[in-house]
């Protein structure tokens, strides 16, 4: 069994390439990080950063409130069901005098969900 080998001494690594390597996943994490909170704070798209591309701005809802608070539309416009009339005024008017209510008790409605063909006065 006369065999031979040779045996070789490993060769030596490259400390550069070892330090580079450990340092190059958190500095382009840094990087990133900093490009983000430089894009919210003044990246433009309104005013507080408001960028649409911004993904800290994902989820966040796009919808503009619009009141008009006189419509023209009253009570009396509105076809249908008397009661549900008769709940929806009671809602009305404790919503505008809720000190008469809170004397007895009641609680601020969270919502009101009404139901029904189409043009009987939902949306008033």
């Amino acid at each position: 069994h006369n065999v031979r080998f040779n045996v070789l001494p490993r060769p030596q690594p490259n400390v550069a390439f070892d330090i580079l390597g450990s340092l190059a996943f958190p500095a382009l994490l840094l990087g990133g990080l900093l490009l983000l909170t430089r894009n919210q704070q003044g990246g433009g798209g309104g005013p507080g950063g408001m960028n649409p591309m911004n993904p800290m701005n994902m989820g966040q809802s796009k919808s503009k409130i619009q009141l008009e608070p006189e419509t023209g539309v009253t009570f009396e416009d509105v076809a249908g069901c008397d009661q549900s009339k008769q709940e929806l005024f009671e809602v009305v008017e404790f919503l505008k005098n809720p000190s008469k209510y809170a004397k007895v008790g009641a609680k601020i409605p969270r919502g009101v969900i009404m139901e029904g063909p189409p043009g009987t006065g939902k949306t008033l």
